[in-house]
């Protein structure tokens, strides 16, 4: 007997969801399908190995005598507090990073970047000034302004672990480190017709991993908040007569982070083309 049925709101890896389909499978496991309430994917789930947890509703809690204790309520309006914030201090997000942003980072993010109708960047500066400071910055800010719940980071194989290492030190941001060890996992585990791209919101990757058929064929079923490609300099894309080959990723902002023009044969337009 499972503890939930259809239509039943439940968690799911801390992420509130519908039941929307049941179909038992055999050896007390079940092929569970949610949809999320966030982004409103749907995703099948096999039940028990993935932890699902019935969500009340306030009648049946009040029923039950199940009650919050008041520190949720606190939690909840500091939430909201901090949510807002950024309309009171335009540079809230910094108090609550371990950096000291110089001036010219502060002018690029908080001038250029933010207050432009769709953050879709080029940032070609020389090598030690802070181009992986300024994307955490932009992070940041729109994730406290709840416009960036999905990020994707590409970037060279050699360079993801020091992006992890250095968005959870300098700005307290959790990435997931995708590679072909945990993809197959992840597919292993989600059943048929799962998508691992969508089972976490916070995702760095490498460029030459993000090439294999299988991994573009996944991505390009994917939406993102915010795409970054660092190293963009390193990116092509192949011409057959009139036919242009690349990989699209679905994304309303977007960043690459390279080095000045100087440095290489290749024009702005070129690396900004849609």
């Amino acid at each position: 007997m499972i503890p939930f049925q259809l239509e039943d709101k439940v968690i799911i890896n801390c992420k509130h969801a519908e039941v929307k389909t049941l179909k038992d499978i055999g050896g007390g496991h079940f092929e569970v399908g949610v949809v999320f309430t966030e982004d409103k994917r749907f995703e099948s789930v096999i039940y028990p190995f993935t932890e699902i947890q019935k969500i009340d509703s306030p009648i049946e809690s009040a029923k039950k005598l199940k009650f919050d204790p008041s520190w949720k309520y606190d939690l909840a309006t500091d939430a909201l507090r901090f949510k807002h914030a950024y309309l009171y201090d335009p540079l809230f997000s910094l108090s609550t990073t371990r950096i000291d942003a110089l001036p010219h980072q502060i002018e690029a993010v908080y001038d250029k970047i933010l207050p432009a109708h769709e953050q879709r960047f080029l940032l070609a500066d020389d090598p030690g000034l802070g181009k992986t400071i300024m994307a955490g910055m932009v992070i940041k800010e729109l994730h406290a302004r709840g416009r960036a719940n999905r990020v994707l980071i590409v970037t060279p194989a050699p360079l993801s672990r020091q992006w992890i290492r250095e968005l959870r030190e300098m700005f307290e941001l959790e990435f997931t480190r995708y590679d072909a060890p945990l993809l197959n996992t992840l597919r292993s585990n989600m059943g048929t017709g799962g998508n691992p791209w969508f089972r976490n919101n916070w995702i760095i990757t490498s460029l030459d991993f993000i090439k294999k058929e299988e991994t573009r064929l996944e991505l390009g079923k994917t939406k993102w908040d915010l795409v970054i490609f660092d190293e963009a300099h390193k990116l092509k894309a192949y011409k057959y007569g009139d036919k242009i080959e690349r990989t699209d990723v679905s994304t309303p902002k977007g960043m690459v982070l390279t080095k000045p023009p100087k440095f290489y044969n290749i024009s702005i337009p070129q690396v900004m083309a849609s």
